[in-house]
This record gives structure tokens, C-alpha cells and sequence, in this order.
């Protein structure tokens, strides 16, 4: 096992200007929205916000998650990504368009996709649904919109 380095000791002035965050190269679309906020008494208010217009998706950064992501096959981490590109707002499943997906990626064996299937597969990223190419996603690790909306019976509120 290779020996672990520290974490480098900086501070963010240490690191110097991004280039990436210039107001040529990026560019965050927003449009104005509300928000309601509950008070402690229960009253709810609206604040006004301002919501990303962009499509997002939220990868959860748990140790476990990092691991199982770690041991995937490249193949199997390519399809992992592209597969997040694909999620609809809100929703637990997503379609493999496997022709678009060999096309975009430059797959050229459809064992290739059978075989990062099985492996998103077995580390339950994803499990097949009923219906053929349609299949769930873990939304331990990964979803497109808020999880506490979308599975209001799943959430545990921890003081």
C-alpha cells in the first residue's frame, strides 16, 4: 500500500486566482425567484432568491460513496457520468440510450456497456426497473433535485 502524504498546509491567498471562475469563461444564468422559509414557530415567510438556471446534479461525498466510486473499471465510471448527464428532475430512474451512449463515448463493443452495466450494477449505483433499458439510480450517491422532496418518507431529522 502506497505511504499517505498530509494534506498541504496553505491558505487560500497561497493558491492564487482561478482561472477558471474569470466572467469570460464562466458565467452563472440565474432567475429571480421566492423561497418560503419556516420560522420556529412554524410561520412560513418568503424571501426572495435567486435560482440557477442550469441543470444540476448533486454527487453525495461520502467516504462509502468515494470507495465504491475508487474500485469502479474506467468503463464503468465513463458510464457512471454520462448516466448523471441524463437525469430528469426529481425522478429515481434513468433511460440508457445504449446507441447514443456508444456513439457519444466512442464505444465500440456492446459488451463493453454490458459489462459497466453489471458493475454500476453490483456496487448499487444503479438496478434494472421493469421496464427494458430503464433503470434505477441510488440516490445514496447521486440525484437531480432534492432528495427530501422526492422521498419525504426517507428523511430523519438529526439534532
Amino acid at each position: 500500500m502506497a505511504k499517505r502524504r498530509l494534506k498541504p498546509n496553505f491558505t487560500e491567498e497561497d493558491l492564487g486566482a482561478n482561472a477558471f471562475i474569470s466572467k469570460d469563461r464562466f458565467v452563472i444564468k440565474v432567475s429571480p425567484g421566492l423561497q418560503s422559509v419556516t420560522d420556529k414557530n412554524g410561520n412560513t415567510h418568503y424571501q426572495e432568491k435567486n435560482f440557477e438556471k442550469d441543470k444540476y446534479c448533486r454527487l453525495y461525498n461520502s467516504p462509502e460513496s468515494r470507495m465504491l466510486v475508487s474500485k469502479l473499471k474506467p468503463y464503468a465510471k465513463e458510464l457512471l457520468i454520462w448516466l448523471i448527464y441524463e437525469l430528469d428532475a426529481g425522478k429515481d430512474y434513468v433511460w440508457l440510450n445504449r446507441e447514443r451512449y456508444m456513439e457519444e463515448a466512442g464505444v465500440k463493443s456492446p459488451t463493453t456497456v454490458s459489462l459497466a452495466v453489471k458493475e454500476l450494477r453490483f456496487g448499487e449505483f444503479i438496478m434494472p426497473s421493469n421496464v427494458r433499458e430503464i433503470y434505477y439510480i441510488n440516490p445514496k450517491h447521486f440525484f437531480f433535485g432534492s432528495r427530501i422532496n422526492a422521498f419525504k418518507e426517507n428523511v430523519l431529522v438529526v439534532k
